[in-house]
């Protein structure tokens, strides 16, 4: 569990790993999250290779895409929000209570049963999706006693969904392991040959199953792993030697994208760093 609490807010969370048998389709741990604050928090979030599913116990969120800035914010209960290589804007009234389950592309393919390329760009609520399954689950979390019994229960839920789905075919799950396993440098021509497809079939099957082109897909893997290097590292690292190491051409390509990925450079992004390791709101 970690803590924080200042003048003007307080917030804790609770984290547990996923059963090992859903190690492809989750990435990292479960994480339960209370939070409290004077305010409305705004949080920056920024583009990854993860669907976030957001399991809401309390006041709703509204997210805003910065893909159209025209759009006007989308208010949602429990929601998961596609890939996109732009940032989006997540709001909280000021107080907040829910579950966050990172899944993988595939995973998300699977659980959800729909072609990800319709969750692009987008926020969709959950029950949207699933309909009375989603409401029924958020229930059981709700009442559920504590954090333990919440993340028991979506490993029963998840598990349930995964053996229900249809199989993935292997070359999907095959790119799709080499591609995110070079961190996105894994050029798509050779990506293509290695699983003996022509790069018109990888950009339609990524884009029913993972929901972006492998290009796109690509440069997201490289900005996420760029950006969590720089976070961790406070600051204490050349960019143009992180430029190197995420496969970018040189410190002005990283700057770039950067910038163009997460509407912020990285000394910004730095900057919105709290010193407990959260990250501060516009």
């Amino acid at each position: 569990m970690v803590r924080h609490e200042s003048e003007s807010a307080r917030w804790e969370s609770h984290f547990r790993p996923p059963d090992s048998r859903l190690r492809e389709y989750v990435q990292g741990e479960y994480q339960g999250w209370v939070e409290s604050s004077a305010q409305p928090t705004r949080r920056r979030e920024l583009p990854t290779p993860i669907i976030p599913l957001i399991l809401n116990l309390g006041p709703p969120f509204e997210v805003a895409m910065s893909t159209d800035p025209t759009m006007p914010a989308q208010e949602h209960s429990s929601f998961v929000a596609g890939l996109s290589d732009a940032y989006a804007t997540a709001v909280s009234c000021g107080s907040a209570r829910c579950i966050q389950v990172n899944l993988t592309p595939i995973g998300a393919h699977l659980v959800l049963g729909v072609a990800m390329h319709e969750l692009a760009h987008r926020s969709v609520e959950l029950a949207d999706l699933l309909g009375a399954v989603a409401n029924e689950l958020v229930a059981r979390l709700h009442d559920a006693r504590s954090w333990s019994e919440c993340f028991v229960l979506l490993d029963d839920f998840l598990l349930r969904r995964l053996a229900a789905a249809r199989a993935l075919p292997d070359d999907v799950l095959r790119a799709w392991r080499l591609l995110s396993g070079s961190a996105g440098r894994m050029r798509i021509g050779a990506l293509a040959a290695e699983i003996g497809r022509s790069e018109r079939h990888l950009v339609e099957r990524f884009r029913n199953h993972v929901g972006l082109p492998p290009k796109t897909v690509a440069r997201i893997l490289r900005f996420d792993r760029a950006a969590n290097i720089l976070v961790r590292s406070r600051g204490d690292l050349r960019l143009a030697a992180l430029a190197h190491e995420c496969g970018y051409h040189d410190q002005a390509h990283f700057n770039r994208e950067f910038l163009a990925l997460s509407g912020e450079t990285p000394g910004e992004l730095l900057l919105r760093r709290l010193a407990d390791g959260g990250v501060a709101g516009d």
